[in-house]
């Protein structure tokens, strides 16, 4: 009961944008953890929506999440976080395979092969880690399914995967 009280007050507190950014900088932690008590998810889930209504606030949060399953990220942003996610891929805050996962959980949900071509270098980002890599092969791997995802989503995605493959002399089957 006292995670379920504590959540639904963060929850108060965060549609208050004066508290934002102290909750911004205390209250993740606390968030995150409601987020894995089923009494305390949903609210967890709505103040963290509210307190990341800003993209600064989005980065961190994200970042965060990505420590615990995949399915919570998607479960608390979906397709929201594609920009964050750009973000620790392309400065290397996060590990590779971590946030490719992440990617690839958010090109299957509806929109997200859409939110992931749009998002401003994510497609080069993802296509430069399809290079085979001796030290981590997951994440070529996982780039390479991202990539095929989303050619085999729209034709007209299939063009510019196919133009970004050869700009970095990757084989794809066409």
């Amino acid at each position: 009961d006292l995670i379920r009280i504590a959540s639904g007050a963060l929850m108060a507190l965060s549609t208050a944008e004066l508290a934002k950014p102290k909750l911004l900088a205390t209250g993740i932690d606390v968030l995150v953890g409601c987020l894995l008590v089923n009494e305390s998810k949903q609210n967890a889930i709505q103040a963290l929506n509210y307190m990341c209504e800003d993209r600064s606030g989005l980065l961190p949060v994200v970042a965060l999440l990505l420590d615990h399953p995949t399915q919570l990220l998607v479960q608390v942003f979906s397709i929201r976080a594609t920009q964050a996610l750009n973000t620790l891929l392309e400065q290397q805050l996060k590990s590779p395979q971590v946030v490719l996962q992440a990617i690839l959980a958010m090109v299957a949900q509806d929109g997200g092969v859409d939110e992931v071509t749009q998002c401003l270098n994510m497609l080069d980002n993802v296509t430069k880690l399809c290079q085979i890599n001796a030290d981590a092969p997951q994440v070529p791997a996982l780039a390479t399914q991202i990539i095929k995802a989303i050619a085999e989503r729209y034709e007209t995605h299939k063009k510019r995967v196919l133009d970004e493959s050869d700009a970095h002399d990757l084989e794809f089957a066409h």
